[in-house]
């Protein structure tokens, strides 16, 4: 038995730092011999073991700690491609995580979501506090190692780093994540890491390297462990049609691959697709030609990043798991298929960002009519049109890192009341869909506003009468709520007593009035002293709906008065 290197994601807020601590980690190669560099894999980059020897010297001494993993794979796919149901044994392909949080800013919306991925796949995870550069005051040292760093700041910036540590902590704390900086912590297994870094000066590079290394093999070594005999398995990342053949690029996270093996994976239509590896091969990083980019190799071990040249690749699906175990279980693909009968229309670009993106629309309670993968089709708007008759906030396409098939599908869209949404981040993606939902709904009631009856009560002015009837002409003074023209007024058992026909202001015809405004208003119907008298309340005739609609908008009590004066009619009849 001999260990594999862990598979690490990186996942967080989109401006927190992920992609650029992933670029960190690659720029900080110590060691000069070529095979001790930290080289970018198909699709991951590879940090060997004696890189992070070299890098983390001080650390391992410190801390006693010997390195026992060939290295660590890092993912440089998006990290919710990580977090996939379509890894053969379930879960994630990322045996642990790093959640980047900035630490001037703190916990936000997608780090929570992170936060539930990473609860949902019970993966175990470090948190990295990234842009501690950006703390006032702080001193760039050289060093890769925070706690040297931090050794040599002044007294100010501890301080303030210090208030920024327990702020994170809280906010971690509120979502139900007991953590604590990695130096001051007894139990890892009740206590999430913290390791401040900075990408920029690339201090805490060091123990970040050597703690996921540390956790690896504290925890994960029984899934580490590969042997002769274990058969392959992985996840395909991409699939390349090239001038010199058809190519499979794959993470490898089981077993050991070769030239010759026969694998197998999952297609669209939930069958088995039999595939033969006719060639293995490996960025060349001994070579600065750009025909030599790859090298051919006869085998690799799990994990790392490969590609495979095959014969076709008609129905692979990117995403979809790869194994040399021809028992894979079909409904892994077909399950995140499954559509409701009615609800939006998604397309996105790979099998684990349709699992991901489905996960959180129904999270967030939003009906999927229709998923697949692939350029947003007008097949795809007219189907959205079509729900969009059903409920007017189903008339989308979201659109996760996929093109549309031809511009002016755009303008097709436009003509069908279809909205399209489109972005390169998930996390966006639902934001937006949030956001044109809300100004559906913002737009569609205040249409029905204009043409509704807004509550409103009012009071008769002592001494204000004009005229007497044909129509009363009277002074009042809108005490809660909107007074429009052309509503019926009622009394306070509910007796409809006329319909204010117009409304005056300093002698000039106005369309409302507001609480607060004194008025003359003309009531066709109504005999003043008869059927109102002076200082009495009077109110506009409202429907259930109408309530409703400006509940919003008007004070509660007014609600409740139209509410009791609404039973009081009802009861009477």
């Amino acid at each position: 038995m001999v260990l594999r290197s862990p598979i690490i994601s990186v996942l967080g807020h989109v401006d927190h730092g992920k992609t650029s601590l992933l670029d960190a980690i690659r720029k900080s190669s110590v060691v000069k011999k070529e095979a001790g560099k930290i080289t970018q894999m198909i699709g991951s980059s590879y940090v060997p073991k004696e890189e992070i020897e070299a890098i983390g010297k001080d650390i391992l001494k410190k801390f006693k700690f010997e390195i026992k993993i060939p290295g660590i794979l890092f993912i440089d796919t998006p990290g919710h491609e990580a977090f996939t149901s379509l890894r053969e044994r379930g879960g994630s392909i990322a045996d642990l995580a790093i959640l980047v949080i900035d630490i001037t800013q703190g916990v936000q919306p997608q780090t929570i979501e992170s936060l539930n991925i990473l609860k949902s796949y019970k993966t175990p995870f470090v948190v990295a506090l990234t842009k501690i550069d950006l703390i006032h005051g702080w001193k760039e040292t050289g060093k890769t190692s925070f706690l040297e760093a931090f050794a040599q700041q002044p007294e100010h910036v501890k301080q303030e780093f210090q208030r920024l540590v327990w702020d994170r902590m809280a906010e971690l704390g509120e979502q139900g994540f007991n953590a604590d900086l990695f130096h001051n912590i007894q139990d890892f297994k009740t206590t999430v890491a913290m390791i401040p870094v900075s990408s920029k000066t690339k201090e805490g590079i060091a123990e970040l390297l050597v703690f996921i290394a540390a956790l690896s093999q504290k925890f994960l070594t029984k899934s580490l462990e590969i042997s002769e005999d274990e058969k392959p398995k992985g996840t395909i990342l991409d699939i390349k049609q090239l001038k010199t053949g058809n190519y499979i690029d794959i993470i490898l996270y089981e077993g050991i691959l070769r030239k010759g093996d026969i694998l197998y994976t999952i297609t669209r239509d939930n069958k088995l697709k039999q595939i033969k590896v006719k060639g293995l091969f490996l960025p060349n990083v001994a070579s600065n030609n750009p025909k030599e980019k790859y090298k051919a190799v006869k085998e690799v071990a799990a994990s790392i990043g490969v590609r495979l040249f095959v014969s076709d690749v008609d129905d692979v699906l990117t995403g979809a798991p790869i194994s040399a175990d021809p028992n894979l279980d079909v409904s892994l693909v077909s399950d995140i298929f499954k559509a409701d009968e009615e609800g939006i229309v998604v397309k996105v670009d790979s099998l684990g960002s349709a699992d991901a993106i489905k996960r959180l629309l129904k999270k967030h309670g939003i009906p999927i009519a229709k998923i697949d993968l692939g350029p947003i089709s007008k097949e795809d708007i007219e189907l959205a049109h079509v729900m969009a008759e059903k409920k007017p906030e189903y008339g989308v396409v979201l659109g996760f890192n996929v093109n549309l098939q031809d511009k002016t599908l755009i303008e097709f869209a436009n003509t069908k009341g279809v909205k399209i949404l489109q972005s390169e981040v998930i996390y966006s993606l639902i934001d937006l869909y949030k956001e044109y939902v809300h100004e559906l709904k913002k737009n569609l009631t205040e249409h029905l506003k204009k043409q509704s009856v807004p509550p409103a009560k009012i009071k008769i002015l002592p001494g204000y009468i004009f005229r007497i009837s044909k129509p009363a002409i009277v002074g009042i003074r809108v005490e809660k709520g909107i007074l429009r023209s052309n509503v019926p007024l009622m009394n306070e058992q509910g007796e409809i007593i006329g319909e204010v026909k117009g409304i005056q202001k300093n002698k000039e015809q106005v369309e409302e009035a507001r609480e607060g405004e004194e008025v003359a208003i003309s009531i066709q119907g109504a005999t003043a002293r008869k059927d109102f008298q002076e200082g009495d309340y009077l109110y506009t005739e409202v429907s259930k709906k109408d309530l409703e609609l400006w509940q919003d908008e008007v004070p509660q009590d007014l609600i409740q008065e139209l509410n009791k004066i609404l039973l009081l009619r009802r009861l009477r009849r």
